[in-house]
């Protein structure tokens, strides 16, 4: 009965706050994350929490306890505690790519492990469009800070990133994932040239089979037209992809397909 009790709760607070600017003080914001805290093992529970709070963030202001590590620490600890649960980590990657608005958060986030439990996600369901889509998004914001690039450098995240391109959905959002990184980092960059784990292909052919298999797909091409062009800056990997003819062949395809 209480979980129910608090289900409906969270429930009517999503509804009513999904499309209306409604204004809730920090000690009733603050009420939310204790009760986090307190039902970290009800995966229901949090799902509607993160969701009431994901609402929230659309109207977020500097300084709010929204972007704060008081939010961060149990939405996090909810991804870890439910790494079972694709429900949570779609929620979870959500609200984390919502908070990267905030410059301050994207650092926060990365000080307490939230790059790693992104990843975690994206490793966990490479099969699932959705958490891929929303993984590579969070990835997207929260590695615009060189720290988290470092972090991202450090657990070899690209492969991640890439192993998931070949699904539809995910492609552009990947693609604008990568590109970032590359143009801010070349040392992470270079990773795109090796293999990372013994049992994963090649990141260039996955990129390149990836846009072979979605040339046809007008956003896809222009992605991946922006990702080869900024890769091509990076001296070691402009002689990679010469290396392979189709570079030049998807190239020559897409000028044809959309003058």
């Amino acid at each position: 009965e209480v979980q129910c009790a608090m289900l409906d709760s969270l429930d009517y607070l999503s509804e009513i706050t999904r499309n209306d600017k409604m204004v809730f003080s920090k000690e009733q914001k603050r009420l939310i994350t204790h009760i986090m805290d307190l039902h970290m093992g009800d995966e229901k529970v949090l799902v509607s929490a993160i969701e009431f709070l994901q609402n929230l963030l659309t109207f977020v202001e500097p300084d709010d306890i929204l972007i704060q590590k008081e939010t961060i620490r149990p939405v996090l600890s909810a991804m870890r505690n439910h790494s079972n649960s694709p429900r949570l980590q779609a929620v979870g990657t959500a609200i984390l790519m919502s908070m990267g608005a905030d410059e301050t958060a994207i650092v926060e986030i990365g000080e307490e492990g939230g790059i790693q439990d992104v990843l975690a996600a994206l490793r966990a369901y490479p099969n699932d469009p959705e958490i891929c889509s929303k993984c590579c998004g969070a990835l997207w914001v929260l590695t615009t800070c060189d720290s988290n690039i470092a972090i991202l450098t450090e657990e070899c995240g690209l492969q991640d990133i890439c192993k998931v391109m070949i699904t539809h959905r995910v492609v552009k959002s990947a693609c604008l994932t990568i590109e970032g990184i590359v143009d801010a980092d070349e040392l992470c960059a270079l990773q795109l040239l090796r293999v990372s784990r013994p049992e994963e292909q090649a990141m260039i052919p996955t990129l390149l089979e990836a846009f072979k298999l979605h040339n046809s797909n007008q956003e896809v091409v222009e992605a991946m037209c922006e990702l080869l062009s900024t890769m091509s800056e990076v001296d070691q990997l402009a002689e990679e992809l010469a290396s392979y003819s189709l570079v030049l062949s998807l190239l020559t395809d897409a000028i044809r397909n959309f003058p």
